[in-house]
């Protein structure tokens, strides 16, 4: 494992600590149709389909692909609206990225690919805004993508690795609730 692979691995199971600590345990509140709409499945070694269309935060489209000749890829699938652990991924994320020598833009990209087809580049826009002002380092702007897109670009990017969430119905969801179930995992891609 290269050096990069390595700080990379320690990034990520920071994360999940971050994560992990956020979201606490079930406690006996998932029924079994949820733990079944919901779920994460590893894909190790598997390929994602790179040439998906997406929207960026300043509203132009962009192919995966163009992230991933850039080095190492740390994707998140969330949305950008989500009043609860979405936000506490993000932070996360940004905290464990702070905590080691590489740099996002540099040495890292940062991919994040919103799962609610209903978003929009400035939700991107702002969601990246704070996150590169949490990082706080010189140059790192460029290596954040937060992105947008139709059902047709999420649903295939989401199955390729393993991340399975579901819609909750729009009579089961306050203002306060998230209008997703998902799990949380965080991905490294390399080309």
């Amino acid at each position: 494992m290269c050096s990069s692979d390595l700080l990379l691995a320690l990034v990520l199971a920071s994360l999940l600590t971050h994560a992990a600590h956020a979201i606490g345990p079930w406690e006996g509140t998932a029924s079994p149709k949820v733990l079944r709409e919901v779920d994460f499945q590893q894909r190790i070694g598997d390929t994602i389909p790179a040439s998906l269309v997406f929207t960026d935060e300043t509203n132009q489209h962009t192919a995966l692909d163009n992230f991933l000749h850039r080095g190492p890829v740390v994707l998140v699938m969330a949305y950008y609206e989500c009043p609860m652990l979405c936000n506490m991924v993000f932070q996360g994320l940004v905290q464990s990225l702070r905590q080691v020598p590489m740099n996002v833009g540099a040495d890292i990209q940062v991919v994040i690919v919103s799962i609610d087809p209903r978003e929009t580049p400035e939700l991107a826009a702002a969601s990246k805004h704070t996150m590169v002002t949490r990082y706080n380092r010189t140059g790192s702007d460029s290596g954040w993508h937060l992105l947008t897109g139709t059902q047709d670009s999420i649903a295939p990017l989401a199955s390729s690795i393993g991340f399975k969430y579901a819609r909750r119905s729009e009579e089961h969801t306050s203002e306060l609730q998230s209008q997703f179930r998902i799990s949380y995992a965080v991905f490294c891609l390399k080309k």
